[in-house]
């Protein structure tokens, strides 16, 4: 499970560079649901989330 997390952080911080936010959130939020606990994952979805309601109100709100 270690392995899927470590994989799943990369590709999330991998998506972040590249500015696709939805993609980045589906990844550590992956990331979440294997590690409740998982601070790393937690706070990029923050960062996240501060961006897209900077950027973007209304883009992909739920």
């Amino acid at each position: 499970m270690e392995k899927e997390i470590q994989n799943e952080l990369t590709l999330g911080k991998e998506a972040f560079a590249r500015s696709d936010f939805g993609a980045a959130k589906n990844h550590f939020g992956a990331v979440l649901r294997l590690d409740a606990s998982n601070g790393e994952a937690a706070q990029w979805l923050e960062m996240i989330e501060d961006i897209l309601a900077f950027r973007h109100k209304d883009y992909y709100n739920p």
